[in-house]
């Protein structure tokens, strides 16, 4: 996956002193990782959020700091929830040639013909996986085909997701439900009135067969 570019700013402002950078467009931000010392620098608010918005967890940022360049991901971004504002951001520094954790968010893509016909409507159980690989190897996201939904008993679990597992390695059970299908809530309210009739039914004819034995008898 492509890389992103940002730069930052060594930063000598800590505590509660940042609010001052704030105020002047700038955005307080840490690097830590492993075996890598906590680093506070500041960013261009402004470059940031325009950044923000197409940054996914598993995008990988080579932030230049000092001259030199830090390849990391973004691990927290906190937000006032009060203006929706980002008041401060915390980067993962990694290692290209170290496998690191993450989140991968899981998308469906298409439909089945149920859900075209109106006649279904999908239920999403889980939202992201966990997996493990080279950051370079990280997806964007997974992407699944809906149309293998063919009716209400069809599933997709997370070991059905398309995974190039050569490279990336499920963390998450594959027995647990991504997607499945269920009737919408009329069509759902008429299913129950069919099966209701159907049992009415039955004992109706359970009774009437009773009774004629009796009769002849």
């Amino acid at each position: 996956m492509k890389h992103a570019n940002l730069t930052a700013e060594p930063r000598t402002v800590l505590g509660k002193k940042v609010a001052r950078l704030r105020r002047t467009g700038k955005l307080p931000a840490n690097i830590y990782g492993h075996n890598v010392p906590s680093t506070a620098i500041t960013l261009d608010a402004h470059d940031f959020e325009l950044l923000y918005r197409y940054l996914l967890p598993t995008t990988v940022i080579d932030l230049r700091v000092d001259g030199q360049m830090r390849p990391v991901l973004l691990a927290k971004a906190d937000v006032d929830p009060r203006t929706g504002r980002l008041v401060h951001i915390e980067f993962k520094q990694v290692n290209l040639r170290e496998k690191v954790h993450a989140t991968v968010r899981v998308v469906g893509a298409g439909q089945s013909e149920l859900m075209a016909r109106g006649e279904a409507i999908l239920l999403q159980s889980l939202d992201a996986i966990e997996v493990s690989a080279l950051p370079d190897d990280l997806p964007p996201d997974v992407a699944v085909d809906l149309s293998a939904l063919i009716d209400y008993n069809a599933a997709i679990h997370v070991g059905d997701l398309p995974l190039d597992h050569s490279k990336i390695e499920l963390l998450t059970p594959r027995d647990e439900l991504v997607f499945k299908l269920a009737p919408p809530q009329r069509r759902e309210e008429e299913l129950e009135a069919e099966a209701i009739e159907a049992q009415l039914a039955q004992e109706q004819a359970a009774a009437e067969e009773a009774e004629s034995a009796t009769e002849e008898t």
